[in-house]
């Protein structure tokens, strides 16, 4: 039997007796990659922060000399691991413990350059491994727009893509960035107000695994599966930062009591796809787990990670994590003794140099033994070899990198940034109850001339998020309505965190009275949220946005009944239900930080161009959630007052839920249960696939997103979830075409 149930994000509820119950969300958009022609970039504005022009080090690649290629471990005609042992037998215990950090030291007299672990690819290769030194990245959407696409196959190009260019730096600029990459970051959007949910693809850890699933190949070999050439994988993933991390409040010492449910339903699923990705790398965290530092937990490092699920990569400490073992957890008596705990219980670097610094004192101590430190270096050694960083080029595609000079340019992906961008914006509102017709998108004739307002309306750096590199361009929304040919009367109104405003009411009210439509751009910087910086609350971080938003609206209202449209730019979710029936606002969309090319998609969006795709990859609460839920409390599940975190528990109202979504089109779907064979299992028990019907009824070609649900016969009850995700599919439709998506069960 089929329930619709009444809501704005079409869920169809499908019972199935006996079989708990599989929940559809059919949201109204989607989009696989377009197989139209992507449309041309416009030129970009000028950058408004200076980068520095300074060029990187150049270091000698090992066995890349006479004088190298006399050892042993550079003899490629030897197993790896006969090299690999070679180097271990060699290296003195001071020279050991001088490698195991991510500034790894050189080593002379074995002709071993020195080696930089840290280089950073959350949405492009990122300059933070690297200050000083100029190179040019794309720079796509930040990882919570990405995720709001629910697009496998866009996280597998964007993979691809942020691959082919770090190899590409690591050719011309020589180790820097190098071939080991901290990210992506997985852990649970748990909190709304968390500074770094911005990095993650949302509050669902099957959303979070298959993004895992999707970006990991295809950063380390590839799309076409083929790395380096010959087999080797091109660059090393890490996936961060295990586990249940997810506050920057007070984070070097931060305690997460997580009972081992919640650890294990909510906090894990993604860690472990991502060993099942075959990812190279993992970074312990800063916080501790039930009492024990993520970084000196052998029950996680050791026993679940590399035995329980078959990690064989390496592990490094977050920044100062290792450390903090002592110094902020006071779980040792001394740095000696944390250094000791960190290498036992399976780490085998850190960052920030806490094992270079202590290790030999730790090892003259007896805190830890020869053995302890091979372990760790075989590990680094094993994913250095599997990299092929001790071997000369000799595929083709190596040898073509390496012909390239210094001045050669990086391929860029801009069409890809632009693209992700596009399919990262949700439309929240389109009309108001009154209306006679859907506001947006605009017509470029009937609105050829608007009122932009708004911190974030002529914003770049801000569209970027944080851990971002050397965009080769940058296109305000501003600027890529200017591109568009619109005329924009202009002003700012107020900055993101001001009280209030900082332009004329009398300035504001005028321009909006006179344009044919008023667009203001809202949001959140990353001087809100941020690594190290959580929000206090869910709202707009200053009244002067408030007053701004009241004022322009109102104002645009009092003639003609003019169109306002509300963009709201931010990482974490923003308490929308002021305008939610606000009839002075006509449309609303979520754009989170859309990256180098956001602009240009914002404007596009407007205008119809395309018909938004994106879907809610988090909850939008209403204020009161952040006001009576401790940001410290890591459990799940509903308690008493508690009501809960993240869709598949939380128990109170929403201002908008996760997988919202609307659409320029409309789309009619049907739901049918089948058999292996593909025949139709009708109302029985037993079936072992879902197969949706999907119709574009028009009025324009658009994607469309199908999100798969499943609510068991428990659902709710007893520390079960409400529902959860356990399928999603991307499509693009135009106007009368019918697909049928099939979902195994």
């Amino acid at each position: 039997m089929i329930h619709i149930i009444p809501a704005l994000a079409w869920w169809v509820l499908a019972s199935v007796v006996g079989a708990g119950s599989i929940l559809l969300s059919l949201l109204h958009h989607g989009g696989i990659l377009r197989t139209a022609p992507l449309r041309q970039r416009h030129n970009p504005p000028p950058w408004d922060v200076p980068f520095s022009v300074s060029t990187a080090e150049k270091y000698e690649r090992p066995c890349s000399t006479p004088e190298a290629m006399k050892w042993k471990y550079c003899d490629t005609s030897l197993p790896d691991s006969d090299r690999i042992s070679f180097l271990l037998d060699s290296l003195t215990p001071e020279e050991k413990i001088s490698l195991l950090g991510n500034k790894a030291s050189a080593v002379p007299r074995l002709s071993l350059p020195p080696y930089n672990w840290w280089s950073e690819a959350l949405h492009g290769v990122s300059s933070s491994c690297c200050p000083g030194i100029k190179f040019k990245s794309t720079s796509f959407p930040q990882v919570c727009t990405t995720g709001a696409s629910f697009n496998t196959s866009l996280f597998e190009a964007i993979g691809d893509a942020i691959g082919a260019e770090a190899i590409e730096h690591y050719s011309r600029l020589d180790d820097v960035p190098g071939l080991t990459y901290w990210a992506p970051n997985v852990n649970l959007f748990r909190d709304p107000r968390w500074g770094r949910g911005q990095e993650v693809p949302g509050e669902d850890p099957y959303l979070n695994g298959q993004y895992a699933a999707h970006l990991i190949p295809a950063l380390q070999y590839g799309k076409d599966g083929r790395g380096r050439g010959d087999g080797r994988p091109r660059i090393a993933a890490a996936c961060k930062h295990f586990a249940a991390y997810s506050i920057e409040t007070g984070r070097m010492a931060f305690d997460a009591k997580v009972d081992e449910m919640d650890l294990e339903e909510s906090y894990m699923p993604m860690f472990r796809k991502c060993v099942e990705s075959g990812v190279l790398g993992f970074m312990c965290s800063y916080n501790a787990v039930n009492g024990v530092p993520s970084c000196a937990n052998g029950d996680l490092l050791t026993s679940k990670l590399r035995r329980e699920w078959g990690f064989d990569g390496y592990i490094t400490g977050d920044c100062g994590a290792v450390g903090n073992i002592y110094a902020s957890h006071h779980y040792t008596d001394s740095m000696e003794e944390g250094i000791a705990v960190a290498l036992k219980s399976g780490v085998d670097s850190d960052c920030g140099g806490d094992i270079q610094a202590h290790g030999l004192t730790a090892l003259d101590a007896g805190h830890l033994s020869i053995k302890d430190i091979d372990r760790a270096l075989k590990s680094l050694f094993d994913v250095q070899f599997r990299l092929g960083y001790y071997n000369l080029p000799t595929s083709a595609p190596e040898l073509e990198l390496q012909r390239r000079s210094l001045d050669d340019s990086v391929h860029m992906h801009n069409d890809l940034a632009l693209e992700a961008a596009r399919q990262g914006i949700v439309l929240l509102k389109n009309g108001n109850s009154n209306a006679a017709k859907d506001p947006l998108p605009l017509s470029k004739e009937k609105h050829a001339s608007i009122a932009l307002f708004g911190p974030n309306a002529d914003a770049t750096y801000t569209m970027l998020g944080n851990y971002f590199g050397e965009a080769p361009l940058l296109v305000s929304p501003k600027q890529g309505l200017t591109n568009m040919g619109i005329n924009i009367s202009y002003m700012k109104g107020c900055n993101i965190t001001a009280q209030s405003l900082e332009s004329k009411k009398d300035d504001i009210c005028r321009v909006a009275a006179a344009s044919a439509a008023t667009i203001l751009v809202v949001g959140n910087n990353g001087g809100v949220e941020n690594e190290g910086r959580d929000r206090i609350s869910v709202v707009f971080p200053g009244e002067g946005q408030v007053e701004l938003i009241q004022l322009a609206s109102t104002c645009a209202k009092e003639e003609n009944d003019k169109p306002v449209i509300l963009i709201v730019m931010s990482g974490g979710p923003i308490d929308l239900s002021p305008y939610k029936k606000n009839k002075n606002i006509d449309a609303m969309l979520y754009v989170g930080y859309p990256g180098q090319s956001g602009g240009t998609a914002i404007a596009e969006a407007i205008y119809g161009d395309f018909s938004p795709s994106g879907r809610l990859a988090t909850t939008i609460y209403p204020r009161q959630f952040a006001e009576n839920v401790d940001i410290g409390d890591m459990r799940m599940r509903p308690a008493g007052d508690f009501p809960g975190r993240t869709y598949r528990y939380y128990t109170g109202e929403v201002v908008y839920p996760f997988g919202f979504g609307m659409s320029y089109s409309t789309f009619k779907r049907t739901m049918s249960m089948a058999n292996d064979d593909g025949s139709n299992a009708g109302t029985s028990d037993a079936f072992s696939r879902v197969d949706i019907e999907v119709l574009n009824q028009g009025p324009l070609d658009c994607a469309h997103s199908i999100l798969l649900f499943h609510s068991g016969p428990n659902a709710g009850h007893d520390g079960n979830p409400i529902r959860s995700l356990i399928g999603f599919e991307k499509l693009f439709l135009r106007v009368g075409e019918k697909m049928t998506v099939p979902f195994s069960i």
